[in-house]
């Protein structure tokens, strides 16, 4: 994982949707803002590794949020993006200190280069798994022998058996039932 969410602030719904999709997908936090009057406002609320922000909004638009967000954290790390692209707010943008110019469209790549370039590659959280040693597949097997014969042993009487061997039982045609072979 990043050191912090990542902050997406975006304007329309479908775009701010489903950069927050392709973010979650690669393993980041992400958090969104519908526009640049609540963006300044979680930004000082928390920190974020990443701001991906659109230029152009309603209200408060993206150059002034950047210019805002510079001022009080000179460290933050910024994407612009744009479907209204001109040399004047990119280079704009890069003086107030963008790591990165997007135009719209782009792609899931597109965007993960960007961030990748910035942050680093998304850490995924991996799953402990423990693999069985020999012993351990050993002691299973014997145990399922031990309980196949008991099962045999049983067969009529399988009601009147403790609790215990109930479950055991229970347990035993459960894994016969699902091919569970070692």
């Amino acid at each position: 994982m990043t050191k912090g969410p990542i902050l997406i602030v975006e304007d329309e719904a479908i775009m701010r949707n489903a950069l927050s999709e392709w973010l979650k997908d690669d393993g980041y936090h992400v958090e969104a803002a519908e526009d640049g009057e609540k963006a300044l406002k979680l930004l000082e609320d928390k920190k974020y590794s990443l701001v991906i922000l659109d230029l152009k909004m309603p209200g408060v638009d993206g150059l002034t949020v950047l210019k805002e967000a510079k001022a009080k954290f000179p460290k933050i790390n910024v994407v612009m993006i744009t479907a209204y692209p001109t040399i004047q707010t990119a280079v704009e943008s890069m003086k107030i200190g963008a790591a990165e110019y997007l135009t719209k469209p782009f792609t899931p790549e597109e965007l993960e280069n960007a961030i990748e370039k910035i942050l680093g590659p998304p850490v995924k959280e991996k799953k402990f798994t423990v693999e069985p040693t020999k012993a351990d597949v050993d002691n299973f097997n014997s145990h399922l022998a031990n309980a196949k014969d008991s099962l045999r042993a049983a067969s009529g009487n399988w009601r009147k058996a403790s609790p215990k061997y109930w479950r055991q039982l229970q347990l035993i045609r459960i894994i016969l039932k699902q091919d569970i072979l070692l």
